[in-house]
């Protein structure tokens, strides 16, 4: 709830940068490593990272974003996240979701797939993502739907749900991974 709380307050600022409870923490080890931990939220204003980086529809990895808004975080303990696939889509990638989707209508259409993704979204991947690993979260940004090669807009997909992006390789065995289909 804090999050979406933090969101709205973040979208209706002109500000579109802010920095909250930066500090050092320790993270395993012996000596113990230290991780800078900080939320940095970025948009059209202070962008970050994700506008270099091109999706396969020409747009950025901050695009996929509402209003190309989103947090970026080292996090400080584990976090499980979900992940929609099937069809073409892989059970491993970069889409992930703090929240289990309950079926596959409902989580297309807050995650915003787009037939062209072919995504089926039959299956649900699990996974725990552990501390230190850097994050970028945000809610995710309506896409239009489109007609097969005349370019027309025929509908929208609104988007609006969890959106928690990973541009790390995930370790199958150490991030505790779950495969299954919705109605296993």
């Amino acid at each position: 709830m804090r999050f979406f709380f933090l969101f709205s307050i973040l979208l209706r600022s002109t500000t579109f940068a802010s920095f909250e409870n930066c500090r050092l923490r320790a993270i395993d080890g012996d000596p113990p490593r230290y991780i800078n931990v900080c939320k940095i939220s970025l948009g059209e204003m202070n962008q970050g990272p994700l506008s270099k980086i091109q999706t396969q529809s020409g747009n950025t990895v901050a695009d996929t974003f509402r209003s190309s808004i989103y947090f970026e975080t080292v996090l400080e303990e584990p976090l499980k996240v979900y992940r929609l696939y099937g069809g073409e889509a892989g059970e491993l990638g970069s889409y992930w979701s703090r929240v289990k989707p309950t079926g596959p209508g409902q989580a297309t259409l807050d995650a915003a797939l787009l037939p062209n993704f072919r995504n089926s979204a039959q299956k649900i991947a699990e996974v725990t993502i552990p501390t230190g690993t850097k994050i970028f979260e945000g809610v995710a940004s309506p896409q239009v739907i489109r007609s097969a090669g005349y370019n027309i807009k025929i509908g929208e997909l609104l988007g609006n749900g969890s959106q928690v992006y990973i541009d790390t390789m995930i370790d199958k065995k150490t991030w505790n991974f779950v495969s299954r289909g919705f109605f296993e």
